[in-house]
């Protein structure tokens, strides 16, 4: 019986399973928050004199020590809306991640008599952050499927938000990458201030070198405290980020056809011999 021998042009279209080594990695989740309560002596709404000024810090981290599973939720006893947390996991095959963040500013400004009157003004501002970066080494080409998600939403005007997932070279070429941010000059309009989602999902097959994927999330509150007014920001956000290596990638349109065609062409040759 002959066997039948497929060329070795359309062996190629298939990519190599290869051993990945993981480098490095940074995952953390982190909030930095300040109460700042200003009293003042204002004879004119443009001739304040500060008496006194405190402020009440609250600020934690979490990191991930290694490569084992990493779960973290931070959230602080003085300021209610902050909530920042992270799941995620890191194996040769496989990189995932969960994050999301929560923060939401205050601001007033009020009178407590005498004359010329007294003043307080208390202002909450918060910052946060996730992120999830892994460094990792391919000895050969191996398939990919990326599939990666950002969402977001209340930043503006007196508040900033960024997110973003890349795959990238080590050297710092981006292979794939999508990205929000606020407009700074959207002032509560969920039409600008509501970002995404945004998505990705992307296949192929990755060529022997050292690759970064990262994913992060880092928003800011600010608060904007008149006479007239007194507005403040919050913000949410958040990220999902799957990466699978070692994926089999499907034929390219033109190797399938002909693929066919070689197989038939080969299985029709004995039969021809036989007559």
């Amino acid at each position: 019986m002959r066997k039948l021998a497929i060329p070795a042009l359309l062996l190629t279209a298939l990519p190599v399973q290869a051993a990945v080594t993981l480098d490095a990695q940074t995952r953390e989740v982190s909030f930095d928050s300040l109460r700042t309560v200003t009293e003042a002596i204002c004879i004119t709404p443009q001739s304040c004199t500060v008496i006194s000024q405190t402020t009440t810090p609250d600020a934690a981290t979490d990191s991930a020590p290694g490569f084992d599973p990493f779960s973290a939720a931070l959230s602080s006893s003085i300021f209610p809306s902050v909530a920042v947390l992270q799941e995620s996991t890191i194996a040769p095959s496989r990189m995932q991640a969960h994050a999301s963040h929560a923060a939401a500013g205050a601001a007033s400004l009020g009178q407590i008599g005498g004359f010329p009157p007294t003043f307080v003004e208390t202002i909450d501002e918060h910052e946060t952050r996730s992120l999830y970066r892994v460094e990792f080494t391919l000895d050969e080409p191996t398939g990919y499927l990326l599939d990666g998600t950002i969402v977001g939403g209340g930043a503006g005007f007196i508040g900033d938000l960024d997110m973003q997932i890349a795959l990238r070279h080590a050297n710092g070429d981006v292979i794939h990458r999508i990205a929000l941010e606020d407009d700074d000059n959207c002032f509560g309009d969920p039409g600008c201030s509501d970002l995404g989602p945004l998505s990705l999902f992307e296949s192929g097959t990755l060529a022997p070198g050292s690759y970064v994927l990262e994913a992060e999330l880092h928003g800011q509150t600010g608060a904007l405290v008149t006479f007239q007014v007194q507005v403040a920001n919050g913000h949410t956000g958040s990220f999902d980020v799957d990466l699978q290596l070692g994926q089999t990638v499907p034929l390219p349109p033109f190797v399938a056809p002909v693929l066919a065609l070689g197989l038939a062409v080969l299985a029709r040759r004995p039969l021809a011999r036989a007559r």
